[in-house]
């Protein structure tokens, strides 16, 4: 994308636009505004049970879409935890999908983390 700024002299420059994820970059997350209601009741399942010690939620772009990586450090798989904005589960089955979505995903927000 492309957008034509107003310069200091008159002159109109062209700058290139790096997509929405500078916006996002550049605003703080608000856990109120910007979490989905599904994961807020699941971080408040979350945080009751003292198995759950430890976990984090990431945020992240991938593939142009927010998604939701739920950390839990005593599960076995990690990356078998990630959710789409919607709340459907995304299933990492093959190494290829493991791969592409660790090499791939960004803009790394932390949502929400239970402490030891």
């Amino acid at each position: 994308m492309c957008v034509l700024c107003q310069a200091e002299d008159g002159i109109r420059d062209l700058v290139r636009s790096r997509g929405l994820g500078d916006v996002y970059k550049r605003q703080p997350f608000n856990f109120e505004k910007d979490t989905p209601e599904w994961l807020k009741l699941k971080i408040d399942s979350l945080a009751v049970y003292p198995d759950y010690v430890g976990t984090i939620v990431y945020r992240y772009s991938w593939e142009s879409r927010f998604v939701y990586d739920i950390i839990i450090p005593i599960s076995s798989c990690s990356y078998c935890l990630v959710y789409e904005q919607s709340g459907n589960k995304i299933d990492l089955y093959s190494n290829e999908q493991i791969n592409n979505y660790l090499a791939n995903r960004k803009d790394e927000i932390i949502v929400w983390q239970r402490k030891m």
